[in-house]
């Protein structure tokens, strides 16, 4: 009677047992008696060459000997994951061989029919004599010697035997015997070696582009010199990494990895619906060339360089800025999908006439303006003063000198940085006490004017006061700057600006800077802040800011939304509702209020979006000028603008991992 499933074959008696399947009736798998591995295929094929295999990986391959004798110790190395102990005893008493398993604590026990020593010989004798002994008469071999060599301590193990006694002789009831570890080295060598020498690293097309594009993205963002990808000692840290990549010649990075890289950002870098766009010219001075750089400016705060246009040799007019504006506009739609609807320049006289002439919304740098106004309380006569005495300080040895007796480095004003002259005269009013003690010690020859001037109380006093005068100024500065601020903000900071002299000259320069910077778009923005809410909005005689506001949303809104706006002032229906709420930011306040105020919400959004100052813009000439450099003069116009593409928006991308660092 069948007992079903595949008939028994004469492989069966190479050491397999017929288990039956836990899941399919009258289904019988093989269960191995050497690795206790369950085969659900019992072909004859298939045990054949799991035989094989099971014999080859399991039990380590001895050295052959001429005469073989009894066994006492047999040391094997099992799989990583199973580790096994297998004690086969023979006595003159008992014709019966025993197994004794004892798995790890982490395996499950499995009942197993015990191997036979003729079960052991065929297994043995299938492999065509490749598992031979050597005689010996040793015990077997101490852990702590095996162990102590790292070569073996891993082939070796004490826990993983196969100890088998036999009583040959009537003097001796057992013998051992143990491997020939020269040998076993030899052996184990060329059987790990023969894997590592045919050992070859590939890399596929799809493995190289993306390796080309983490290069590129290397160069380009850390503004490594192109001449570096050809040094032999890079080409050996590559080749250490990844041998089968070869690393790209400095033409294929300067050309289609960059143009690759470039296109990437421009496809997959998308906006905001609606978008400012920042605008500025520059002057390069390492290619010697006019450039006039744009960038986009997102309703969340993000930020992406747009184009730069070459003015060399052409006059930057009103007319040709307006050109300009029109190209990017066309070029955003096209490459970002987001309109523009404001331009934000600085208070030169073409980009203001320019600003007429758009149809756009025109604001000027509040940060640009605050600069000028600086400019216009500096006096020349002060500032020359603290500008000899710096000087003087300046060399290497005062400077040394300086810093021992616990001072500060030297600062002196510089035309393009902004705030410098504030700071410039704070340096020197704390490096007052350390210079008079140098003055007076005489180590140093200085001019009289310097040391007239250091002990001149009423020049001191007026330091001071100059000071406290460009503090507040300072302050707007440095909010306006930062690229969370917007023109609600600004506006904000020019309502509550105070000078602390009373000085009728700087009064008017105070009030001229001001109304400049106070347009109808910032006035507009600040009433629909809810926070500023026009609170600080002045009216008197000369200004009703109010009513400057109330003009540009006459011209703007419909019955719908002057009708919202009315509620917004009277603090009526949901804005009754949202002004409740207390530390409420001004994007989930028109966020709740769009529900019901489409048209109000919508330009609150648009005008609190704005960014108070070109300073983003301006920190694209600072890497301009850091990417093309005096070093690298050869770089063309377009290759140079596409290194500074990449590099200022993988820079954008290091900031979002580190939100903390403003960039």
């Amino acid at each position: 009677m069948s007992v079903g499933g595949r008939p028994k074959h004469s492989v069966w008696n190479m050491g397999f047992n017929r288990i039956k399947d836990p899941i399919i009736d009258n289904k019988y798998n093989a269960l191995c008696m050497v690795c206790h591995k369950t085969l659900r295929n019992t072909s004859v094929d298939r045990l054949k060459t799991h035989r094989n295999i099971c014999l080859f990986t399991s039990i380590p391959i001895p050295p052959k000997s001429s005469s073989p004798q009894s066994i006492s110790n047999l040391m094997v190395s099992n799989n990583a994951s199973k580790r096994k102990r297998i004690f086969i005893n023979t006595s003159d008493s008992s014709d019966s061989e025993q197994i004794d398993t004892r798995d790890t604590p982490n395996e499950n026990k499995l009942k197993e029919t015990p191997l036979t020593i003729s079960q052991i010989g065929s297994i043995l004798s299938a492999q065509n004599d490749t598992l031979t002994f050597v005689p010996t008469t040793c015990s077997t071999p101490n852990k702590a010697n095996i162990n102590d060599n790292p070569k073996y301590s891993d082939d070796y193990d004490i826990d993983n035997t196969i100890e088998v006694s036999t009583d040959s002789t009537p003097t001796t009831s057992k013998k051992s015997i143990e491997f020939n570890f020269k040998e076993k080295k030899k052996k184990d060598k060329t059987m790990l070696q023969g894997p590592v020498r045919s050992f070859c690293d590939k890399i596929t097309p799809s493995e190289i582009d993306k390796c080309n594009l983490a290069l590129a993205k290397l160069f380009f963002g850390c503004n490594i010199p192109f001449s570096v990808i050809e040094s032999l000692h890079f080409k050996n840290f590559c080749q250490s990494l990844r041998p089968a990549y070869k690393v790209p010649t400095r033409k294929v990075l300067s050309g289609r990895l960059l143009d690759d890289v470039f296109m990437k950002f421009c496809q997959s870098n998308s906006f905001k619906k609606n978008s400012a766009l920042l605008i500025d010219g520059w002057k390069n001075e390492s290619a010697n060339t006019k450039n006039v750089a744009c960038m986009l400016h997102s309703s969340s705060g993000e930020a992406m360089f747009l184009e730069s246009f070459d003015m060399t040799g052409v006059r930057e007019t009103s007319t040709e800025l307006c050109k300009i504006v029109e190209s990017c506009i066309d070029l955003a739609k096209k490459k970002h999908n987001t309109d523009i609807y404001a331009v934000i320049t600085d208070n030169a006289a073409n980009m203001v006439k320019m600003g007429r002439l758009s149809t756009l919304w025109h604001l000027t740098c509040n940060a640009h303006t605050a600069n000028l106004l600086a400019k216009d309380l500096v006096p020349s006569d002060i500032t020359a003063k603290v500008k000899q005495i710096l000087k003087a300080f300046h060399g290497p040895d005062l400077e040394k000198e300086l810093l021992f007796r616990g001072g500060y480095r030297i600062q002196l004003p510089c035309e393009t940085r902004w705030c410098s002259y504030r700071d410039s005269f704070v340096n020197l009013k704390k490096n007052m006490p350390m210079m008079k003690q140098i003055i007076f010690d005489g180590q140093f020859s200085i001019s009289t004017n310097v040391n007239t001037l250091l002990i001149n109380d009423d020049f001191l006093n007026s330091v001071s006061d100059y000071i406290n005068l460009f503090d507040p100024i300072c302050v707007l500065i440095n909010k306006c700057q930062s690229s969370k601020s917007n023109i609600a903000d600004a506006a904000e900071e020019w309502l509550s600006l105070e000078l602390s002299q009373s000085n009728n000259n700087f009064a008017a320069n105070l009030e001229n800077r001001r109304s400049s910077a106070l347009t109808e778009y910032a006035l507009a923005a600040n009433f629909l802040h809810p926070t500023y809410n026009g609170l600080r909005f002045r009216k008197d005689n000369k200004h009703d800011d109010m009513d400057v506001a109330e003009s540009f949303f006459l011209s703007v809104l419909d019955v719908d939304g002057l009708n919202s706006l009315h509620d917004y002032k009277t603090k009526q229906g949901i804005f009754s509702t949202l002004f409740e709420k207390k530390n409420l930011n001004y994007q989930a306040f028109w966020s709740y209020a769009k529900n019901k105020n489409v048209e109000l919400a919508e330009l609150a959004e648009s005008l609190l979006a704005l960014p108070s100052s070109t300073a983003q813009l301006e920190r694209i000439f600072s890497n301009w000028s850091y990417v093309h450099s005096s070093l690298r003069n050869r770089l063309n116009n377009e290759r140079s603008k596409k290194l500074v593409s990449v590099y200022y928006n993988l820079k954008i991308q290091e900031k979002n991992h580190s939100p903390s660092d403003e960039y």
